[in-house]
């Protein structure tokens, strides 16, 4: 565990001084990702919250069937490549 103003430090030293979240949302995740259970309450005991580390982390993984309509677009698309290319006249030489 490392105290409040060492855990501002990091952040400070790899972030800046200045957050700006409406241009780069994401670095909110990517502090509370990289640095959760590392912060010592102010009474020295246990992280705020009360709560230990989450079992699994969401990320904005696409879903199998996300995958799957994917690649059926994309099968499609290409079923329509060599059609057209099929139909194309051929090259005399």
């Amino acid at each position: 565990m490392i105290t409040e103003k060492k855990f501002v430090d990091r952040i400070i030293a790899e972030y800046g001084p200045l957050l700006d979240l409406r241009e780069r949302p994401q670095v909110i995740a990517e502090i509370l990702r990289k640095y959760h259970g590392m912060v010592a309450s102010p009474d020295g005991g246990s992280p705020p919250g009360g709560v230990g580390p989450p079992t699994s982390v969401q990320l904005d993984e696409p879903t199998n069937a996300e995958l799957m309509r994917k690649l059926l677009e994309i099968s499609r698309s290409l079923a329509k490549l060599r059609k057209a290319l099929d139909e194309r006249p051929s090259d005399p030489h």
